[in-house]
């Protein structure tokens, strides 16, 4: 098995298969009708025959679906976690958390990406065989499991640094007042995230080491809230088209549920607008023109930030 990491890639060769990535024959992807790509590879079967596996990001819902590729099979419960996941719903122990744990596995493992997801693969088999609830799992005394939560102690001794040094606001969204938080430059784990949530329901996290990944600028609100950010989505577009200056590149466009016209829209998270994201890079250019200071104002202006 070899693992690609390339989250730009939009169509597969004939020697890959896409996972989170295009809508192509051999593409693994949610859309509309699948909240994942593991419901979606369950309903489409494809079979593996070798190869590269090209991937948009570690989460439970890929090594979940790589998992299934690989044997053609996994209990039911997993499938439904890698939706619920995706769907944004968080477990309420975050140090039992498989989402969270495999998030903190990756990111304690020194290698490539193939050996990166061989030992996700690996801890996930353990979790199998032990048959273990995925928003409970015990203590133990696997080294993966080990590594993973040593990552977890670690990194929760930094959030209040991270509250401390980012910029809080009350935003008015739907006609609801709701506390929120713009973050600079913060690696926005699964652990992070989860605690944030139980203060903030609009979270704005801007990161320059991701840019042009579509992971530099991610916005959202709570799936529980009833929220969404439709009106912020359609004010970035706009603005973002008028940036371009009538050169935004749409020869190629991405289609998404709120449009068909650009190459790289701003992610409208299939219509329910709980989530944006930046365009991707297009080549050798970024996708958006908009700074992160113009993002900021205009969140404010359409959200009347106090």
């Amino acid at each position: 098995m070899k693992i690609e990491f390339n989250p730009y890639k939009k169509e597969a060769n004939n020697n890959e298969i896409l996972i989170g990535l295009g809508s192509c024959e051999k593409c693994i992807n949610k859309n509309k009708n699948f909240s994942s790509c593991a419901e979606f590879l369950v309903n489409n079967p494809i079979k593996y025959q070798g190869e590269i596996i090209v991937i948009e990001d570690f989460s439970p819902d890929t090594i979940i679906t790589i998992y299934l590729l690989l044997n053609q099979t996994i209990p039911k419960k997993y499938i439904e976690y890698a939706s619920k996941w995706e769907n944004g719903k968080s477990d309420k122990d975050i140090f039992k958390s498989y989402g969270v744990l495999q998030n903190a596995l990756i990111n304690s493992i020194e290698g490539n990406e193939t050996f990166k997801i061989e030992k996700s693969l690996e801890f996930l088999e353990f979790l199998i065989k032990n048959n273990y609830k995925l928003d409970n799992i015990p203590n133990n005394d696997n080294p993966l499991y080990q590594l993973a939560i040593n990552k977890l102690q670690k990194e929760y001794k930094k959030f209040d640094e991270i509250l401390n040094s980012s910029k809080i606001y009350t935003l008015n969204i739907n006609n609801t007042k709701t506390k929120a938080i713009f973050l600079d430059d913060v690696n926005i784990i699964p652990l992070i995230k989860l605690l944030l949530r139980k203060e903030f329901t609009f979270i704005a996290s801007f990161n320059q080491k991701y840019k042009g990944t579509g992971n530099d600028v991610v916005i959202s609100v709570t799936p529980e809230s009833g929220l969404n950010l439709k009106e912020l989505w359609e004010n970035l577009e706009k603005e973002e088209t008028t940036k371009w200056n009538g050169n935004r590149p749409n020869d190629n466009p991405r289609k998404i549920v709120s449009t068909d016209k650009w190459n790289e829209p701003w992610w409208d998270d299939m219509g329910k607008y709980t989530l944006i994201a930046a365009p991707k890079k297009i080549g050798d250019i970024y996708g958006s023109k908009l700074s992160y200071e113009e993002i900021k104002k205009i969140i404010l202006q359409t959200y009347k930030g106090e």
